[in-house]
């Protein structure tokens, strides 16, 4: 029976998360969209910050939100004891830290063609839930 209850978990975990990074993508969207529709870059390079700077500013500190967020997940599967994520944690904490990093950096590359925040977040979620369902299926049938 706990051997059932752990794989349950196995399987709803990840599929948890997936639904939370397909709501959280607008997290890392909003800054830029209302950043270029408030003109703060512009004011923020007349101040004398380089487009670069303000780039990596951003990165890393949406990086830093999805790290954290990560942390969390791996802190609650060993709460939980779940034991199918616990004995390969090491290699899926360096698949989420690699994860991470290239979700980030989609999320602010799709933004950039947007002018409004709320067209941006609805657009990018349908594309996330397209994409993961659409890797599930490709995985599924590797399989």
């Amino acid at each position: 029976m706990n051997e059932i209850i752990n794989t349950i978990y196995a399987f709803v975990f990840p599929g948890l998360m997936c639904i939370g990074l397909i709501y959280g993508s607008a997290l890392y969207m909003t800054t830029l969209v209302q950043d270029r529709n408030n003109q703060l870059r512009y004011l923020l390079n007349f101040a004398g910050m380089k487009p670069l700077a303000y780039f990596i500013g951003i990165t890393l500190s949406d990086l830093f939100i999805i790290m954290y967020t990560m942390i969390v997940f791996i802190i609650t599967a060993y709460v939980m004891d779940i034991q199918p994520l616990i004995n390969q944690m090491i290699y899926f904490a360096i698949n989420l830290a690699c994860f991470g990093f290239s979700f980030v950096n989609l999320c602010n590359l799709v933004a950039l063609p947007f002018k409004d925040a709320t067209k941006a977040t609805k657009l990018t979620q349908v594309l996330m839930f397209v994409f993961q369902a659409i890797s599930i299926l490709a995985a599924n049938t590797v399989i």
